[in-house]
């Protein structure tokens, strides 16, 4: 169920349960606020009444995914909405509360705790890859950039994953990276959401450069088209690799924004301000044959204590952002409802 009771009169409305990215920037909602509607025991009479809360949790919803909804239920007299966004947005140009939470990734599935009970070896890990690239969930997108990163690099100097959520793929698709397999897998066939973020391996490590294919981007469809940092990148930089992002414009400057080192001296990410996507991945992979055909290990020697920095930022980010999180929220309840 989408609703959750804060108390007798204001409610979260939980957006990104199962609710089709399609239906949401058609505004065909209507079928599902109105079985969310019965199953919390409200009438549509009495929706005015309440206080409504959209909670986006891990998902990348913009202010433009949610504003059908919101038009919905002002239509049925609600006075008293406001949001909690986990992507960037500009609150303060909104007509209604709302906050940003725009590094909750970092405590996401429970990813970074997980990987403080593995004890790397983080200094003295071989590098035995080139690159490292973890592309789970398939996409047209995806399956070009993993096509083009084998014309660059011999596919046993990348450690790739592609297609391993075990989602419906179209065969055009799966023919893109033709005649590599589909789908490409590291450590198994099917990876679920646990296995994703509790690695039983350090294969994903091994390589001082890692390409973070964001969940946001402007080629697939019905993807988050906004800036949207999930733990893809704190991955990254946790792992101390030098990070390359395939994501939309202005992304690497969130992330310089949070206080991390992004390499600026040794990586060129004018890539983040091209707005055309297939251009910016064309930029992407020049970037990654530049970087790779350079001695990265010793590289990585080089830079090693920022790589140190930026997973110390890491830590101590995780540490105090889910209080942080929680009193924003709280706050937000107490305007909407004062």
């Amino acid at each position: 169920m989408r609703i959750r009771y804060i108390n007798n009169t204001t409610v979260f409305y939980d957006i990104w349960k199962w609710i089709p990215t399609q239906d949401l920037r058609n505004g065909d909602i209507a079928k599902y606020v109105l079985d969310d509607l019965a199953k919390a025991n409200i009438s549509v009479d009495k929706v005015k009444d309440f206080t409504w809360i959209v909670d986006t949790h891990a998902e990348g919803h913009d202010a433009d995914d949610v504003e059908y909804l919101r038009q919905y239920l002002i239509g049925h007299g609600v006075t008293q909405f406001g949001a909690t966004y986990t992507c960037y947005v500009d609150t303060d140009q909104l007509p209604y509360p709302a906050v940003c939470l725009s590094n909750k990734m970092i405590y996401h599935m429970d990813w970074y705790n997980h990987l403080q009970l593995q004890q790397v070896d983080w200094q003295n890990m071989p590098m035995t890859h080139k690159l490292v690239c973890p592309m789970r969930r398939p996409s047209l997108s995806r399956a070009h950039l993993a096509k083009k990163l084998f014309g660059i690099l011999d596919p046993n100097e990348i450690v790739i994953s592609f297609g391993t959520n075990d989602d419906y793929v179209n065969e055009d698709i799966k023919e893109i990276i033709q005649p590599h397999p589909y789908p490409l897998v590291v450590d198994h066939p099917i990876v679920d959401s646990k296995q994703q973020h509790h690695l039983q391996h350090e294969k994903f490590y091994t390589a001082p450069v890692k390409l973070v294919v964001e969940t946001s981007n402007e080629i697939d469809p019905y993807v988050w088209k906004s800036q949207f940092i999930t733990e893809k990148s704190y991955k990254a930089l946790c792992w101390r690799q030098l990070p390359v992002w395939y994501a939309v414009p202005g992304l690497v400057d969130r992330i310089r924004e949070q206080g991390f080192d992004v390499f600026d001296d040794v990586i060129d990410h004018s890539y983040d301000l091209e707005v055309d996507p297939w251009k910016r991945m064309a930029m992407v992979i020049t970037e990654i044959k530049r970087l790779t055909v350079l001695n990265t290990v010793q590289l990585r020697r080089d830079v090693w204590l920022r790589l140190e920095s930026n997973a110390d930022l890491i830590n101590s980010i995780h540490n105090t952002a889910y209080s942080q999180h929680q009193s924003k929220i709280t706050g937000l309840i107490n305007e909407l409802i004062r």
